[in-house]
C-alpha cells in the first residue's frame, strides 16, 4: 500500500536517488539516435532478459546506490530491480514500463505506482525501498524554494545554477561527435550563456 504523500514530510529532488532511461545503458529503454537505420535496433522480444547494474546517485552526498536489473518484456512490460540501502537487506521491486513508438525506434517509460508516465523516477533516503515520482514522493526542486527576487534569493538562484553548470561540466565526456555538438555539451553551454547574462 502506498504512503499518503500528505503524511510525508516534503524533500528537495536534488537529494534523493534518481533513476532514469539512461540508467539501463545505451539503447536499451530508448533508441540511441536518429541517425541509426530502423532495423538496427533491437525488438522487445531480443530485449527480454537484458541484465544490468545501473549506479544510482544523489546531487547532495556522494554515496552511491548500486541497482542490479532485468528487463522483462512478456505481459505486463516490466523491468525488475534489486538492490541494496545501507546495511539494510536486499530490496525489490519492479516498475512497469510503456512502449511508444517514436520515428526512430521505441522508446520505453517507466511508470510510477500511480500510473504516471516518467523518464525519471525517485527514492527518498529518509523512505529507502522504492522509486516513484515526484508528486507521490512529495518532492519539489531546489529552485522552487528560492525567491528570485529578494537580494539574498538572487544570490541563491545564481550560485545554485554555478553550481549545476559545473556538474554539467563535469558529466561532459565528449564535446562533439559527427561534427555537432553532444547533447550534454550541448546543455551545458546554453546554461552558461545564459548566466553570462546576468
Amino acid at each position: 500500500m502506498e504512503k499518503n504523500t500528505s503524511q510525508q514530510q516534503p524533500l528537495l529532488v536534488e537529494e534523493c536517488y534518481r533513476l532514469a532511461q539512461a540508467d539501463f545503458g545505451k539503447g536499451v529503454l530508448y533508441p540511441l539516435n536518429s541517425n541509426r537505420k530502423y532495423d538496427t535496433y533491437e525488438s522487445p522480444s531480443e530485449l527480454t532478459g537484458k541484465k544490468g547494474v545501473a549506479l544510482v546517485m544523489r546531487r547532495y552526498g556522494q554515496r552511491v546506490l548500486g541497482v542490479t536489473y532485468e528487463i522483462e518484456f512478456d505481459e505486463p512490460l516490466r523491468v525488475d530491480l534489486w538492490y541494496t540501502y545501507g546495511s539494510k537487506e536486499l530490496a525489490e521491486q519492479s516498475i512497469l514500463l510503456e512502449a511508444e513508438e517514436i520515428a526512430y525506434g521505441t522508446r520505453y517509460y517507466l511508470l510510477c505506482n500511480c500510473g504516471k508516465r516518467c523518464t525519471v523516477l525517485y527514492m527518498r533516503p529518509d523512505e529507502p525501498g522504492r522509486f516513484g515520482c515526484r508528486k507521490c514522493l512529495n518532492l519539489q526542486y531546489e529552485l522552487q524554494t528560492i525567491n528570485p527576487t529578494s537580494f539574498a534569493g538572487r544570490l541563491l538562484y545564481l550560485f545554485s545554477r554555478h553550481y549545476k553548470l559545473r556538474v554539467m561540466q563535469t558529466n561532459v565526456s565528449r564535446v562533439t561527435h559527427g561534427f555537432r555538438y553532444t547533447r550534454k555539451a550541448a546543455s551545458a553551454l546554453r546554461l552558461s550563456k545564459v548566466l553570462s547574462q546576468h
